[in-house]
């Protein structure tokens, strides 16, 4: 399974720090403020495991990078950013992310000149995006980039903490307050503030649930929709460090909405780095750049995808010239063989026009009836039904005759087919016999006779 190098800046929590850099003096004002932050890190899989976290300064977390392979992926504290929705329509999507700034920059402090943009998921006509100071984030970067250990991701805190659907989770994590709601959206303020964010969170919640029962109620005595209230998960740990304990959390929670639907844990959350709808900082400009390595695999991939597809089409098509060179070769024999039946000897050329013209001979080729056809209508049973090999055969349509050479095992064989053609009403004539390797050989004339 694949790992990650989990980093978090807490300058939030020690800004004394930064500051004292920042009043030092005029030599020390281009000092990155990430040189001088503290940090919590841990190797971790998609899954992170918040209590194995270590803390340290940055010297310290760039001494333990060294000795790790991952690629960090930076969790970003959701103080320093904003996660909200904005209006989606699918006709928009090729230009929604250039318009963006400009669609929300009526409604944020800043200069949208000033923000990177990040955009998250896209449903029912709305779309989750975020937005951070693009200074900020160029120094993480920057700082990151400048020890060799470039960032692959940017997630936001709030945004790791694994929820189901319809389910919101709120976190008090050392003097912090982080909430995730079940639309994706969330906030990570200072205790000081728990209880203003929390009025507008959970009054909201109570205000749509009220309209949603409006809506329904009147409807459907035994529909079920009740049953979706949001479920609020409330993680209190305890510790030297907690402000909050769960009694104080659930007498806040129910003090603002006394029914809220909502269940208290005294351990840390479960986080996540794989969640799906989960937004990343690291697009656009700032997507990571692929290694020299990384570009020669894949282009390596590319060749070998290209030459695989190179050689299938290749083999397709020898394999359909190969079987059409079959089929060919066995039509071929099978008019050979049709040829051989009426041309028993010589060399065979061109066995198709051959039988042509002399298909064209018997039908005499000038127009006039021929009677070739009446003729073997008649011989042609004669000979099947006596041991007789067929050797040639010749029609003249000028004299209307019928020419045979046969072979079959004796004299009478030959005279027996004579006569059986002249029952039929046609005069058959011996023109001469001659016995061959115990066979007898004869040519005999066939003409219309009576008919």
């Amino acid at each position: 399974m694949k790992k990650y190098a989990y980093i978090e800046c807490l300058s939030f929590l020690t800004p004394e720090a930064v500051s004292a850099i920042n009043d030092s003096g005029a030599q020390v004002e281009n000092v990155n403020p990430f040189s001088n932050a503290q940090y919590r890190w841990l190797l971790t899989d998609d899954i992170v495991d918040i209590k194995s976290v270590i803390y340290g300064d940055s010297n310290e977390l760039q001494d333990w990078l060294a000795t790790v392979e991952s690629a960090p992926v930076l969790v970003v504290s959701g103080e320093k950013l904003v996660v909200r929705q904005v209006p989606y329509h699918e006709k928009e999507k090729r230009h929604f992310a250039k318009m963006l700034p400009y669609e929300v920059e009526d409604s944020v402090i800043d200069d949208v000149e000033n923000l990177h943009f990040s955009i998250g998921e896209k449903n029912k006509g709305q779309a989750t995006i975020a937005y951070i100071e693009r200074e900020w984030f160029e120094s993480a970067l920057e700082f990151f980039q400048k020890i060799g250990k470039p960032i692959e991701r940017a997630l936001i805190d709030f945004q790791c903490l694994q929820r189901e659907p319809n389910e919101s989770i709120l976190w008090f994590d050392q003097g912090r307050l982080l909430a995730h709601s079940e639309d994706g959206t969330g906030f990570a303020i200072a205790d000081s503030l728990t209880d203003v964010f929390l009025q507008n969170m959970l009054s909201a919640d109570s205000a749509d649930l009220a309209e949603q029962d409006a809506k329904i109620g009147s409807v459907d005595e035994n529909d079920q929709t009740g049953d979706l209230a949001q479920q609020y998960k409330i993680y209190v740990p305890s510790g030297d460090s907690a402000t909050y304990t769960i009694e104080k959390a659930t007498r806040v929670v129910h003090t603002i909405n006394s029914e809220v639907n909502s269940e208290f844990y005294d351990v840390e959350p479960p986080l996540s780095l794989g969640n799906i709808n989960a937004i990343d900082f690291c697009t656009g400009v700032y997507a990571p750049k692929k290694s020299d390595s990384t570009q020669a695999t894949s282009w390596k991939l590319i060749g070998g995808l290209s030459l695989f597809s190179i050689l299938l089409f290749l083999s397709v098509n020898f394999f359909e010239i190969y079987t059409i060179q079959q089929k060919t070769s066995v039509t071929m024999k099978a008019t050979e063989a049709s040829y051989r039946q009426v041309v028993p000897e010589g060399v065979v050329r061109d066995p198709v026009r051959k039988l042509r013209e002399m298909l064209e001979k018997l039908t005499g080729g000038d127009g006039q009836p021929s009677e070739v056809v009446r003729l073997l209508s008649h011989v042609a049973p004669a000979i099947q039904n006596l041991d007789i090999d067929l050797l040639t055969i010749n029609y003249s349509h000028k004299e209307k005759v019928l020419r045979l050479s046969v072979q079959a095992s004796s004299f009478n064989m030959v005279e027996k087919l004579r006569t059986d053609i002249e029952e039929k009403g046609l005069t058959a004539e011996l023109l001469n016999s001659n016995a061959v390797d115990n066979k007898f050989q004869a040519r005999l004339r066939i003409s219309m006779g009576q008919f």
